[in-house]
């Protein structure tokens, strides 16, 4: 769900109601009695809350133990898996790619896929392609509280301060904010701290459970973002290279679906979704 604490933002919110709807969303507009109803852990925030948007449909989960499954699931079943390698460059035969140089040697190839996240821009330089992908770092925050009685079982999105606050089986973790800082891996200690604030906002009662806790983890990871904020798919100016970048935060929502997509041009088939409004030719 998101949820608003100012009435304009609401109204907005639910502006953008029947168009939410006519693309098959199914959304409901709640009052803030409504939300806490629907998420009792609320009731603490009521007084703050002016209304939200529950997407009844929507779903949550651990993308890293989905990743690590869906390796395991691949080296099992054929997929020649090479990890711990650095790709230095393509290989060229004229307008054909046709293999990847490592940093411990070639791999030829029929068909690459380039989908490397942030990086990508900086692989597809050697080729002179201008990928308009770049790192916008995103922090998390994570606390084991397996004891809190009443914790939330839904996901709530602050959608004016843009950060969520999300239950993890026995964990919670709130998540947010978007900082320009290049490749920095580094986690920003005030980032954590405005994410420990935020979290509090939406659940005040969190204040007191985590006064005197230290949280189980501090992370932070790039999204490829481009400028308007849609992936980059589909073929490029060279034969047998394509593209599957630039997801933003909206990578494992949308990476299943894309990576469907390019699987079908590679194959022959036509892709369910329409490939041209997604082609780098659009920047």
């Amino acid at each position: 769900m998101m949820t608003y604490t100012s009435p304009s933002s609401f109204e907005a919110a639910k502006a953008r109601f029947d168009e939410l709807e006519s693309q098959g969303v199914s959304v409901q507009i709640c009052s803030s009695d409504e939300l806490i109803e629907l998420e009792p852990a609320l009731a603490s925030s009521r007084k703050s809350l002016v209304g939200g948007v529950y997407y009844q449909d929507d779903e949550h989960g651990n993308a890293r133990e989905f990743t690590q499954s869906l390796a395991n699931y691949l080296g099992a079943n054929g997929v020649d898996m090479r990890l711990g390698l650095s790709v230095e460059g393509f290989l060229r035969d004229g307008p054909k790619i046709v293999g990847i140089q490592t940093d411990k040697g070639e791999i030829s190839a029929d068909r690459i896929v380039v989908a490397a996240g942030h990086w990508s821009a900086d692989l597809l330089k050697g080729l002179g392609i201008y990928l308009p992908v770049r790192p916008v770092k995103g922090s998390s925050l994570t606390y084991n509280l397996a004891n809190w009685t009443g914790a939330p079982k839904i996901p709530v999105v602050d959608d004016d301060a843009h950060v969520a606050v999300t239950p993890i089986g026995a964990h919670i973790r709130i998540v947010g904010t978007a900082e320009f800082s290049g490749y920095d891996p580094q986690v920003n200690p005030e980032r954590m701290a405005l994410l420990r604030r935020s979290g509090i906002a939406i659940y005040p009662q969190l204040e007191d459970i985590i006064a005197n806790m230290e949280p189980e983890l501090e992370w932070s990871g790039h999204r490829p973002m481009t400028p308007d904020c849609m992936p980059i798919l589909g073929e490029c100016e060279y034969q047998n290279l394509y593209l599957n970048t630039g997801h933003g935060y909206l990578g494992w929502t949308t990476g299943t679906g894309t990576s469907r997509a390019i699987a079908d041009i590679i194959s022959g088939r036509n892709p369910e979704i329409a490939i041209e409004h997604y082609g780098l030719s659009r920047f």
